[in-house]
């Protein structure tokens, strides 16, 4: 689901943690962190995974740092100056350029290999205590509005699991109909080869019977109203069941298509092609349920 969450605190090391989410199958984590805090990816990834299931999520941490020192955790950095290669660039200025050639020290120093910083590593554990309430935080609020989403489309998805059960419910009454209205159309048409006794008086029942047979959606119908029956306790247990709905909604797919091909009634096939229609709308919500 989509939803978006930002916590900062303000101090001597600063984080700033901007978390985004969009729709997505499967759990799909991106983590930027600026240098000082690279080794602190794993147990950000940790921490995200165990809250989030689903959905395309970038997390993006800044680091405000009033200094390099508190940047590494408190460890000040050194600065090394090769003295024999600065004396060698001036000697070398001065050669080239006799007496007038004589380089500013700023100059020298921004030569290659004459300056030497050597970081101190930073101090992740330290950092990590203080970027974990932060994340969470930043988690917290990213919930918060996917949870608010998520009723939204639990809402729909509720409205539009009705509908489907009022169709089923139609089909269902529709079905005996069917029989009957092709015994009568068999009647009709036999009627004249009864009379000249050109058929059997048993024949029409027994073709009767095979129709029936043939165009019997009872079994259908009622395993469809039995995952629709699931569907509603999955929805109201709550939590991570979208992938448990988007397997009822294949299997109400299948029963409906299986349906549609049995039964010879135009009044069956409009509602079966309404029942697709809402079932491939569900489908696009569901998915983005956890």
């Amino acid at each position: 689901m989509t939803g978006f969450g930002r916590a900062g605190v303000a101090g001597e090391t600063g984080f700033q943690v901007e978390i985004r989410s969009v729709n997505h199958r499967y759990l799909d984590l991106s983590v930027r962190l600026p240098h000082p805090l690279s080794g602190l990816e794993p147990p950000v990834r940790e921490r995200v995974a165990g809250r989030l299931a689903r959905g395309r999520v970038e997390v993006t941490v800044d680091l405000r740092a009033g200094d390099a020192q508190a940047a590494v955790g408190g460890q000040p950095a050194s600065v090394r100056v090769n003295h024999t290669l600065l004396r060698a660039y001036r000697e070398a200025i001065r050669q080239v350029a006799g007496s007038e050639g004589d380089a500013s020290l700023d100059f020298l120093l921004q030569q290659p290999g004459v300056l030497t910083v050597n970081e101190a590593p930073p101090d992740l554990d330290l950092l990590w205590r203080e970027l974990q309430p932060v994340l969470d935080e930043a988690l917290d609020r990213l919930i918060e509005m996917r949870r608010r989403e998520g009723e939204r489309l639990g809402q729909d998805v509720r409205e539009r699991l009705e509908r489907i059960a009022a169709l089923v419910g139609r089909m269902q009454e529709q079905a005996p109909r069917m029989v009957e209205g092709y015994r009568a159309r068999l009647a009709d048409r036999v009627e004249g080869l009864l009379a000249r006794g050109d058929l059997e008086p048993g024949r029409l029942e027994a073709e009767v019977v095979l129709f029936a047979e043939r165009v019997d959606i009872a079994e259908e119908l009622v395993r469809a109203g039995s995952h629709l029956s699931q569907f509603r306790r999955y929805l109201a247990e709550g939590g991570a069941v979208g992938r448990r709905l988007d397997f009822l909604l294949q299997e109400l797919l299948r029963e409906t298509n299986t349906a549609g091909s049995k039964a010879q009634d135009a009044q069956i096939a409009g509602w079966v092609v309404d029942v697709k229609t809402e079932l491939e709308r569900m489908r696009e919500q569901v998915q983005n349920l956890e």
